[in-house]
């Protein structure tokens, strides 16, 4: 331990004689130093201080030397007491430090001791307290996805009830026409090719129909009401009471137009808005209208 922290604390520069401490050991186990001495430093410890070291190039050069086995190995060997005495020397000059430093190491050793328990106390208090709201965590994400399920029942529901209500109105509309047209057809002698006059009450309120229309297509677009059974029996009828509503107003705007009826012609526009489709129709039959003329 004391020989790998006095490598970090006190490194050995090439070139510089060392100085020596003899020492001995008290009775209590510390070091008495005797006195100083000096020792020069060996060749062989300055070739392994040398920067760029290679221990190939190293052995080479020694295999290469014409000396004996003993020489080499005495050489060596004179080199490690060498370094040997110099960590002794070491010890021995900064002992108290080193002492005071390895109670440092104990003490934090303590105190990380300490703070590694505490950490494993805590751990195990989290573990606990996440375990005792793991159920009502549970048990509210669960509520919330049903809360959240029965609000969009809820939604469809209403928008599904609109629906219902805007095509019972449309067909409670028609009643009404078709007993407005049997009441004209008997009235006119029983024919039924009985074209009203001009300026006659139309018997579809044309722009009522057009904007339950309207609002039941929005409603179709907001929510999907596809695989519905109530929704589905109506759709066949709800697409050609449209494209009735749509012919009609195209004959009424085009009859206003050519008779100079005011009130035909604010019927059908009137009509055209609430389907939200008046700019396209006007556009349309301006362009009809201008063909016509270049006709």
């Amino acid at each position: 331990f004391f020989r790998g922290l006095l490598v970090l604390l006190f490194p050995l520069e090439r070139g510089t004689p060392v100085l020596l401490f003899s020492s001995e050991v008290s009775m209590d186990g510390s070091f008495v130093l005797v006195e100083p001495v000096e020792e020069p430093e060996p060749e062989v410890v300055r070739a392994f201080l040398q920067p760029g070291f290679e221990l190939s190039a190293f052995m080479s050069k020694m295999f290469s030397q014409l000396e004996t086995y003993e020489v080499q190995k005495e050489r060596l060997s004179s080199g490690l007491r060498y370094i040997e005495k110099q960590l002794h020397a070491e010890v021995s000059l900064h002992h108290e430090d080193l002492m005071t430093q390895v109670k440092s190491l104990r003490d934090i050793e303590q105190k990380l001791g300490s703070v590694k328990s505490g950490i494993g106390s805590l751990q195990v208090s989290l573990k606990r307290l996440k375990h005792t709201i793991h159920e009502p965590h549970q048990t509210v994400q669960g509520r919330v996805v049903q809360l959240k399920n029965m609000w969009q029942t809820a939604e469809l529901l209403r928008r599904l009830q609109r629906f219902l209500a805007l095509v019972a109105k449309l067909r409670e509309q028609e009643q009404q026409s078709n007993s407005s047209n049997a009441s004209g057809v008997a009235a006119s002698g029983g024919s039924a090719a009985a074209v009203p006059q001009p300026g006659a009450a139309v018997p579809l309120d044309l722009p009522k129909a057009a904007k339950n229309l309207r609002e039941i297509e929005a409603i179709a677009e907001e929510v999907d009401l596809k695989g519905i059974d109530l929704v589905d029996r109506e759709a066949e009828w709800l697409q050609q009471t449209t494209r009735s509503v749509r012919q009609r107003a195209n004959e009424l705007l085009k009859t206003g137009l050519e008779q100079q009826n005011q009130a035909d012609v604010g019927v059908a526009l009137q009509t055209f808005h609430n389907l939200e489709c008046l700019p396209t129709i006007v556009k349309d039959f301006l362009e009809r209208r201008r063909k016509e003329v270049r006709a």
